[in-house]
């Protein structure tokens, strides 16, 4: 089982696929953790990474189990890459509201494997509302142009979920993914 989610910042991704991979077993990845060079330098601004040096991040992480994993993320570039390499992927589109992400941002838990403490992510809050903010304005395969151009022309085995349906009790939303993986 490969599942692709992509969305907005602060869309229920994370969650997402997170309860995905504990219900099926399945590595999870964020996006995040292979798409960005790391910095030695706190000041200096992060840089991307380029597509097959985080395609290989990708593989590597899935390891000994290439067949079964979650992957997540706003990378519209990437969530590209996988699903061609792949038709048997399901992809599923985010497609959360502004105003959910925003709401979503701000009642954000800790993750500890971005930042090294709760203040200092809280400092990122203003910008990544701001980020969430410009999804519809914004171009490039980050952009929700980029993420809706993605799901409608992808062949494959694909659902959108909108902010009520990511917030139903697990076991229902488990079980609407299981269906639409046939």
């Amino acid at each position: 089982m490969k599942i692709a989610i992509v969305g907005n910042s602060s869309s229920g991704k994370s969650t997402l696929a997170k309860m995905i991979a504990s219900a099926y077993r399945l590595t999870h990845i964020d996006l995040d953790e292979v798409a960005w060079k790391g910095s030695e330098n706190a000041c200096q601004s992060p840089i991307r990474n380029n597509i097959s040096d985080s395609m290989l991040a990708i593989k590597t992480r899935c390891g000994v189990s290439p067949q079964r994993w979650v992957v997540e993320g706003c990378y519209g570039d990437l969530i590209s890459q996988l699903i061609q390499q792949d038709e048997d992927t399901l992809l599923i589109y985010a497609n959360t509201t502004i105003k959910q992400c925003t709401e979503n941002a701000l009642r954000r838990p800790w993750e500890p494997h971005k930042y090294a403490s709760k203040t200092e992510q809280d400092k990122n809050l203003g910008m990544l509302v701001e980020w969430i903010e410009g999804y519809a304005l914004r171009e490039g395969a980050l952009s929700k142009a980029y993420h809706d151009a993605l799901y409608n022309q992808f062949a494959g085995k694909k659902m959108l979920l909108d902010g009520q349906q990511l917030f139903m009790p697990e076991s229902e939303l488990i079980a609407l993914i299981s269906s639409a993986w046939g």
